[in-house]
Order: structure tokens, then C-alpha cells, then sequence
């Protein structure tokens, strides 16, 4: 049974908290149908053919796949190995990414996460 101040925690945890749907854990994430949209809208500013910076183009599949100038970019199937969310998150003292804008928000970053633990699919 639920008790009465468990209550508040249980809601917050079953109301999305974004607009974004979330993850189906049952169901593979792909770049194409998820990943794409994410870095079209926070990451190709910077990061595309004619302005890869750190030699990074996000731009396509193959282009993120390939990476940059820092090797490991996607490591398929392992998410806490791939440099792409390390940087999101700001780690090994790198800035966070994307640089000069709020953070992706829970929801995307889970996105990514879940793509690269489902092997990084082109989809």
C-alpha cells in the first residue's frame, strides 16, 4: 500500500516532466526516427560539413558515427564509453555540450543514451 507521503513522489514520477514522450524501453531508438531531431535542433549549429568543430559532424549517421578529432565519438552498445554523452554531460573537465546553450534536458539525453546502448542504429 502507498502511504500518504509517498504520494507526491509516485505522481511526480508518472507525469512526464517534459513535452518530450518518454523512452520506450521496449522499443529501439534509431537516429534517423530519434536521435536526428535532437542534433539538428541543439548540435549542428556548430557541429557540420563546412563547420565541423573538434573535426565533428553531426549533421548525418555516417558523419557521427565517424566522429571527430577525439576517437571513441559512439561507442555502440556503450553509452558511458561514448565520448557524444560524456560531452553532453560535461565530464573528464570538458565543457558541457551544447556549448553556449542550456543543457538537454533529461529526456534527450536518455535518448541518445538509450540509441547508443541499443547499438546505434541507423534506423
Amino acid at each position: 500500500m502507498l502511504s500518504l507521503s509517498a504520494l507526491p513522489l509516485a505522481l511526480a514520477l508518472a507525469i512526464p516532466s517534459s513535452s518530450q514522450p518518454p523512452v520506450d524501453r521496449q522499443t529501439v531508438t534509431t537516429f534517423n526516427a530519434n536521435v536526428k531531431p535532437i542534433l539538428q535542433q541543439s548540435c549542428v549549429g556548430c557541429h557540420r560539413q563546412g563547420n565541423a568543430k573538434g573535426g565533428l559532424d553531426l549533421s548525418t549517421y555516417e558523419s557521427t558515427m565517424k566522429g571527430g578529432v577525439t576517437p571513441k565519438h559512439v561507442v555502440a552498445g556503450k553509452p558511458d564509453e561514448s565520448v557524444m554523452l560524456r560531452r553532453i554531460k560535461g565530464l573528464d573537465n570538458k565543457p558541457r555540450m551544447p556549448k553556449g546553450q542550456a543543457p538537454l534536458s533529461a529526456a534527450k539525453e536518455n535518448i541518445i543514451r538509450k540509441w547508443i546502448q541499443d547499438g546505434a542504429k541507423k534506423g
